[in-house]
């Protein structure tokens, strides 16, 4: 059995490309079952339900098998790997769960495990965004993706189609970039089955650029209603 760890296995992909710097910032957040105060499609009645039902062994392992299998081998692929990728967790997540996830990401530099207390939901994801925001760079890039992947190009076209925005949009704070082509996969006893889709604004390769004096965070904006918000450049 290959025991090496998962990351440094797709090391020679992502090697060629670290240490690039760049103009503009790139920030990823993925809320890896955070027990926040809010923010959830099922809702609780405490915070304890809710941890009950994030931290359940079956629910945790079926969300570490997302993770490993489609979410974090996107990330590690990237062609580009000069960018953050801010993993947040509970502070009290069980500890074979944290076992797992610091051993899948212990060979990726840019991939960081984040364990906050309870939170509401809006109020701590922007302040883990922001808390990593480099004044150094003009722009921020930033992105989330919880239980999705990207193509390993992903990085690098937000960089591209973001200086081109930049400069189109010199007088906006800020605008988005909308990938809207990709495919919805879903595991089956045959195997996986996959469906091509055109979807605007949902979450999967959907990022907005900011200002970094201007202190917003992506997670400021539902992502269905970001062009009621600012300009759009979709693919």
């Amino acid at each position: 059995m290959d025991n090496a760890p998962f990351a440094q296995k797709l090391s020679h992909i992502t090697e060629p490309y670290r240490g690039k710097n760049d103009q503009m910032q790139v920030i990823g957040l993925c809320r890896f079952s955070y027990p926040a105060l809010g923010g959830f499609q099922r809702e609780h009645e405490t915070i304890e339900q809710r941890k009950a039902f994030l931290y359940d062994e079956a629910h945790l392992k079926h969300r570490l098998r997302l993770f490993r299998a489609f979410n974090l081998p996107s990330i590690l692929a990237q062609t580009d790997t000069d960018f953050q990728y801010l993993v947040l967790v509970g502070n009290d997540l069980p500890v074979w769960a944290r076992d797992q996830l610091n051993d899948l990401t212990k060979w990726a530099d840019h991939i960081k495990i984040l364990p906050y207390p309870p939170h509401p939901h809006r109020q701590i994801a922007e302040q883990v965004i922001l808390d990593h925001l480099d004044v150094a760079h003009a722009h921020s890039i930033q992105f989330r993706l919880d239980d999705d992947a990207v193509h390993r190009t992903f990085i690098e076209r937000l960089k591209t189609t973001a200086a081109v925005g930049v400069i189109d949009y010199a007088n906006k704070p800020r605008f988005a970039l909308d990938y809207a082509r990709g495919y919805a996969i879903r595991p089956s006893a045959e195997g996986l089955q996959a469906e091509e889709l055109v979807r605007n604004l949902w979450t999967p390769a959907l990022a907005a650029v900011f200002k970094t004096s201007a202190n917003n965070t992506v997670m400021n904006f539902g992502h269905h209603k970001l062009d009621q918000h600012m300009p759009v450049i979709s693919d």
